[in-house]
């Protein structure tokens, strides 16, 4: 709730702040500022790759509702399954994995905001959670919708144009891997352990936003 309070006053800034001179009058000073830019990003902004996922489409109620929605409704049930201090760990790995594929991969004029890269992380861990407990009749439901959601948001991602499917995929990635380092069976891993994925997980990142800065060009 907090993650959602937050996501909706930045919003709510972006909506009203003045435009940003540099940008011609086309983005707010706060998108201009914060969001993720490649050229400003291999420039070494790497603050880029984070602040997107607390930024939204200034004025375009969809994108914060929908985004907001779909937390609200997944993101408790990852919470109550691996606890606050794990649960911020995925949405925030997530949405780093999710910029960092959409900057390695995606072209680089354009300007993106938007937690659905950490969204699509969270499910990502609910995923893992339930596929781990697949025995139970009523949990392979659960995973057969959460797979038709994944599918059906990344198929209209693909068919209408600004709706940045890598950073969904990144984020997707992220947040399953990072779930399965921390949904360890107690005695199996240790705590020490369990840590090593989700750095891991980081790390790759990192060395992926190198390669991407060492090779860029616009």
């Amino acid at each position: 709730m907090t993650i959602l309070v937050v996501n909706v006053a930045i919003w709510l800034l972006q909506s009203f702040a003045p435009a940003a001179a540099q940008s011609g009058g086309r983005y707010d000073i706060i998108t201009w500022s914060l969001g993720a830019v490649p050229p400003a990003i291999a420039d070494g902004q790497w603050y880029r790759l984070v602040t997107p996922m607390f930024l939204h489409s200034p004025g375009i109620l969809w994108h914060i509702g929908f985004n907001s929605y779909a937390l609200f409704i997944f993101g408790p049930n990852v919470e109550q399954a691996f606890g606050k201090v794990r649960f911020l760990a995925v949405y925030l790995i997530s949405g780093f994995t999710g910029s960092v594929l959409s900057y390695a991969m995606g072209p680089c004029n354009t300007i993106g905001v938007g937690a659905s890269g950490a969204i699509f992380g969270v499910i990502g861990a609910l995923f893992v959670f339930l596929y781990n407990r697949r025995q139970q009749t009523f949990v392979r439901g659960y995973l057969k919708n959460i797979i038709f959601l994944v599918g059906l948001n990344l198929l209209i991602g693909y068919i209408f144009p600004g709706i940045d499917n890598l950073a969904h995929l990144g984020g997707l990635a992220g947040g399953a891997m990072v779930a399965f380092g921390l949904d360890q069976p107690p005695g199996r891993v240790s705590g020490a352990g369990r840590l090593l994925i989700p750095v891991g997980v980081v790390a790759l990142a990192i060395i992926l936003v190198l390669w991407r800065t060492a090779n860029f060009a616009c």
